[in-house]
């Protein structure tokens, strides 16, 4: 048996792919942790065993190790797997850059492995010569849109967007120019990459990012007013401030913002998402959905500049309103395959799980040795856990800027969803709000 860290930063983007992936593990006889991403830095780690994400790693190049370090000790070996490991602005050459300021692999040792997403990018780290092995892994995120699981996630999907279905799906990504902490943040970012920049990069990002919301907007109200029985959702990054979404469009009944719940159920009960730069173009293509590429005529050299390319490439693409207008009802899939050399293996978790059947053969030791009990550490968070409830309630906009630990519940109900999906029948213990373990 290993024990396996499964950390989570964004739930409406990680949680379900993780219940997932935790679910068949778990059902191979190893011991899952899914927790707040920052649980076990605070706590202790419990186990030795295996991390499986990238959040040992605070920031960008150059970066602490001092969290990394602490889970060496601790007997855990790194499977280094990126959620944003993929999908970068410029062309290819650019995107194998913004890569290195990722990871470093050379940080990692012979004991690690690194999980790429696609091809390209585990070339690009091959090519550093690491000590840790690197496979193309893919990433559940993209795995749990098959159309393998629409069937068994239909009342999940339902729960989720509260009965709708067959709407118009419109995703944003401007976290940048529109970021829900406001702009000020966005300049004042402290991380260690930021003196790589280029000169004036944030300045152009944060106008690019607002240029193009703006034309969304825009494109929102026309589809509203030329399609008045249609249903529109717009969907705004979980980064962005959803407040100038909603203002301009509240005249407009049918034409609702949204930021619950995880935007897989969104994408499947959507008969057609529309986007610009946006990576879950990608994730609706895999679940075959119509996705219509919206890129206006009037686009600058700055806004394509600093707009992920590949998200561009996917679906029907459309340059007028007119062309989002004669797209939106097609049936037909538009898929060139433009992604696959970015997200190679589509079956992300069968594979991992594989993974760590292989690595337990060949372990030679036992399952781990405790740190310390997990009694001492259940009541240790259970006593935090009931002083942030009161500081919740008494202050209430605290709650909203902090982990969503009652989103991050429903983990549980996700358990039992994938124990439909892979026939199994592990279970879900909840150690404190910020930690569940999931074990057959």
């Amino acid at each position: 048996m290993l024990t396996i860290y499964l950390p989570v930063e964004i739930i409406s983007r990680e949680l379900m792919a993780r219940a997932f992936l935790a679910t068949s593990l778990a059902n191979n006889e190893h011991k899952i942790y899914v927790f707040e991403h920052t649980f076990f830095d605070r706590n202790g780690w419990i186990d030795s065993g295996v991390y499986i994400g990238k959040n040992c790693f605070r920031t960008e190049v150059p970066y602490e190790k001092s969290f990394y370090n602490n889970m060496k000790r601790s007997g855990i070996d790194l499977w280094y797997l990126d959620e944003e490991g993929g999908i970068y602005v410029g062309d290819k050459h650019s995107w194998k850059e913004r890569l290195a300021y990722r990871l470093n692999p050379n940080d990692l040792d012979k004991n690690d492995k690194i999980l790429t997403w696609g091809n390209w990018q585990k070339g690009v780290f091959e090519s550093k010569s690491p000590a840790a092995l690197t496979l193309v892994s893919g990433i559940p995120n993209f795995d749990i849109m098959q159309t393998k699981y629409q069937n068994s996630l239909l009342e999940w999907d339902l729960k989720v967007t509260g009965g709708r279905r067959d709407f118009i799906l419109i995703n944003t990504r401007f976290s940048l120019g529109n970021s829900k902490n406001g702009i000020s943040q966005m300049f004042d970012l402290d991380q260690p990459y930021s003196k790589n920049l280029p000169e004036l990069y944030l300045e152009y990002v944060c106008i690019s990012d607002n240029k193009m919301m703006f034309d969304i907007i825009e494109l929102c109200i026309f589809l509203a007013r030329s399609l008045p029985d249609e249903k529109i959702i717009i969907r705004p990054h979980p980064g962005e401030n959803k407040e100038i979404y909603q203002t301009l469009t509240k005249k407009l009944k049918n034409i609702t913002v949204i930021f619950e719940g995880g935007v897989e159920s969104w994408i499947r009960m959507s008969k057609v998402l529309i986007h610009n730069g946006c990576t879950t173009a990608i994730q609706a293509i895999i679940a075959k959905k119509n996705v219509i590429t919206y890129m206006p005529c009037t686009l600058s050299q700055v806004e394509m500049d600093h707009t992920p390319e590949l998200p561009n490439t996917i679906g029907r693409i459309a340059h007028t309103y007119e062309d989002v207008l004669l797209g939106i009802n097609k049936d037909d899939v538009d898929d060139r395959g433009t992604w696959k050399d970015t997200i190679s293996r589509i079956d992300s978790i069968e594979f991992i799980s594989k993974l760590a059947n292989n690595h337990m053969i060949q372990q030679s030791k036992d399952g781990g040795r405790a740190v310390y009990s997990s009694t001492r550490l259940f009541i240790y968070e259970k006593m935090k856990d009931i002083i942030g409830m009161v500081a919740n309630y008494i202050n209430t906009d605290r709650e909203k800027k902090s982990f969503d630990y009652k989103e991050f519940s429903k983990i549980v109900d996700l358990v039992d969803v994938a124990n439909n999906v892979y026939k199994s029948n592990v279970k879900c213990k909840k150690i404190s709000n910020g930690c569940y373990c999931i074990h057959k």
